[in-house]
């Protein structure tokens, strides 16, 4: 059929974040209709620009901030071992040191989990991170940091930014 077509569209993760694919279909859909209804190109699109945002963290980033922000974190990660191994024992001939492991729940289970979270006024992310940290600590006993990503859009008119936003955050446990 000569008036079917398939766009195709890959991008590098470095590229933007999974937050930012909905803002790009979006804005892709907006070019689209006012292409076709108004025959026309925009010239702007809707949304915040990443340069913006550059001016935006540029100017609120001193030296002075972020010897401040420095120094929390040092201070909040004084015992522990960034670049160590929490597993120092010998590697033994079944173990799984080093590979990944894949793990599906099943609706009930998830649904359990939940449960538990709610009961605990928090979220299937803390419960899940808990099971996690008990399961690191019965292999290595040692308390360890896991880190997590979360979005940068530190303020609300960056919502609309197409980007890469994420910070890595350790959370001590």
């Amino acid at each position: 059929d000569i008036n079917h077509f398939v766009l195709v569209l890959s991008f590098h993760h470095i590229v933007f974040d999974w937050w930012s694919s909905a803002i790009f279909i979006r804005q892709l859909l907006w070019v689209y209709n006012q292409l076709c209804e108004k025959n026309t190109i925009p010239e702007d699109i809707p949304g915040s620009h990443f340069t913006k945002y550059l001016s935006w963290y540029a100017a609120s980033t001193s030296d002075t901030k972020l010897k401040k922000h420095k120094l929390y974190w040092q201070k909040k990660m004084v015992n522990s071992k960034f670049g160590h191994t929490i597993l120092d024992k010998p590697k033994m001939s079944n173990s799984t040191l080093g590979k990944k492991k894949f793990c599906q729940f099943l609706k009930r289970e998830t649904s359990t989990l939940r449960e538990l979270g709610d009961k605990n006024r928090t979220t299937l992310f803390v419960v899940l991170l808990a099971s996690i940290r008990c399961y690191l600590y019965q292999l290595s006993s040692k308390n360890v940091n896991i880190g997590t990503q979360f979005t940068g859009r530190l303020k609300e008119e960056f919502e609309t930014t197409l980007g890469l936003f994420l910070n890595s955050l350790p959370l001590a446990t």
